[in-house]
């Protein structure tokens, strides 16, 4: 049974004066389109779409297959590593607070990191993916031992500092898990607290993100979205479990796309960074990589080949139109993944959190489909 949860939202943004809605020609579109996968059982989940203060949400599929429970706007997902730019966030703003820089060596915070190399990797060179740091992910037994387990950052930090590096820091890109984790005991180190409660004083109460939070083993949470793998097109079964203390500062964090929302649209004030120093967190390095987030130009027929393959892409020029500048980031869990994608310039939003993985598909790559369809519907407006 396909159900579909759709909210038509009032919004207030900080450049209007006054509620937007959704116009019905940009909800019938978006809707339709994303019925289309929901019925051919390709996409279970929820979304919100922002174009210039009009904003549409919706849930499509189940959040659980057990009670015939639907999305919906409100239903909570695992982010999984859309939790960077959270963690990358918090470690700007102890830079801005002037409690660690970005060229500080991690071994002032990790004394027992090997010295060997330890002494050559910055906290800018994790932000950016150029550290060398193989991601735990792909370590040996991680799927069926590791990653199933209950783990402190102190162990997990010296699993971490075992392995060799994939390059001599700062040479070389490679999106790395291990990154992001090493950040969060950072954070720990630096501010004496846990990463979950500096998440909280830091972000998710100044930016009232009532239906954002850190998840801890075996917590129970309202409104939470059961994780599904699609074996075949009538049978589903429960994802593997993956423990979040593994996940931790790299992907341990869940929220709804309202609260997503409202959390990037602070990303246009200073309310949580300076603009300096927002500006340097969305500037693409190495890989198209910033400081937390991806980042790039691209037309609007190239937006899902960018989605898919982020780190070597680069946009065809063309003489007209100008490309579009994309800031985004996407998360995949077992059984659940995620897509932030932001358009500065004319300032569209699109938020995708799924419950539903598709077998031979891990990374969820219809949701980068759909984000491209989405995103044709958006740039109807501009003439080619």
């Amino acid at each position: 049974m396909n159900i579909k949860i759709v909210l038509l939202n009032m919004v207030f943004l900080l450049s209007v004066s006054g509620p937007l809605y959704a116009q019905p020609a940009l909800s019938q579109s978006i809707d339709s389109l994303v019925a289309s996968y929901e019925e051919k059982d390709l996409f279970s989940g929820s979304i919100l779409v922002a174009r210039s203060g009009e904003v549409f949400s919706a849930g499509y599929g189940m959040a659980n297959r057990s009670w015939d429970i639907p999305n919906s706007p409100e239903t909570r997902f695992r982010i999984a590593s859309l939790t960077k730019p959270f963690t990358a966030m918090l470690v700007l703003q102890l830079v801005e607070q002037g409690s660690l820089s970005l060229d500080d060596l991690i071994v002032q915070y990790l004394p027992d990191f090997p010295a060997e190399y330890g002494a050559d990797v910055t906290i800018r060179h994790l932000l950016s993916h150029t550290s060398g740091i193989p991601s735990y992910t792909n370590f040996t037994n991680w799927v069926d031992t590791t990653s199933r387990v209950n783990v402190q950052p102190a162990s997990f930090t010296e699993l971490i500092a075992s392995k060799e590096l994939a390059f001599e820091p700062g040479t070389g890109f490679r999106y790395s898990n291990s990154n992001y984790y090493l950040l969060g005991v950072i954070i720990e180190k630096v501010t004496g607290m846990s990463y979950s409660r500096v998440l909280q004083e830091q972000i998710l109460d100044p930016g009232r993100l009532g239906d954002t939070g850190y998840q801890f083993n075996g917590m129970i949470i309202e409104r939470m979205a059961e994780g599904y793998e699609r074996i075949s097109s009538d049978y589903y079964e429960k994802a593997p479990y993956q423990s979040p203390s593994t996940a931790y500062a790299a992907g341990g964090i869940y929220s709804a796309v309202h609260d997503l929302y409202q959390w990037e649209q602070l990303l246009y004030s200073d309310r949580l960074l300076m603009e300096e120093t927002r500006q340097q967190m969305m500037t693409p390095r190495e890989g198209n990589y910033g400081y937390g987030w991806i980042a790039g130009e691209a037309y609007a027929d190239e937006v899902a080949r960018f989605l898919k393959s982020p780190f070597d892409f680069s946009t065809n020029s063309r003489p007209e139109p100008e490309p579009y500048r994309l800031v985004w980031h996407r998360g995949s869990h077992p059984g659940f993944n995620s897509l932030l994608v932001r358009v500065p310039d004319p300032r569209w939003t699109i938020i995708i959190l799924e419950n539903q993985q598709l077998n031979g598909d891990p990374v969820g790559t219809k949701i980068y489909d759909i984000a491209g369809e989405i995103f044709s519907i958006l740039d109807g407006r501009r003439q080619p």
